[in-house]
């Protein structure tokens, strides 16, 4: 399990490699990127970084194997894999740059 309790975070590799390899996520909802890689509740927890019983009830439930959401877990490494990886990264900029020279083009 991985937990991630910041009070803010930006789009953490860690998540992303944790989420990759199958490992549950518990992060906090604070500001940051964390929502869009968890979405809402689909592929891991979000809990307040400031309530301290959430956390340690969701750890303890995440210790024990039935406590697992094994359907979150695919969901969040087939998430990654789809939309973060080394190819989609490529085929994202190949996009922007072909858009962005086909736009000043037409200038």
């Amino acid at each position: 399990v991985l937990c991630l309790p910041s009070f803010y975070e930006g789009f953490p590799n860690v998540v992303m490699e944790a989420m990759a390899c199958r490992v549950p996520v518990i992060a906090s909802n604070a500001a940051g990127g964390l929502d869009a890689l968890i979405g809402d509740q689909e592929r891991g927890v979000l809990l307040s970084p400031h309530d301290e019983a959430a956390w340690r009830e969701e750890l303890s439930r995440r210790c024990n194997a039935e406590g697992l959401n094994w359907k979150a877990i695919e969901q969040a490494d087939h998430y990654v894999r789809s939309n973060h990886d080394l190819a989609a990264w490529i085929d994202t900029m190949e996009y922007s740059f072909s858009d962005a020279l086909a736009q000043r083009t037409k200038s």
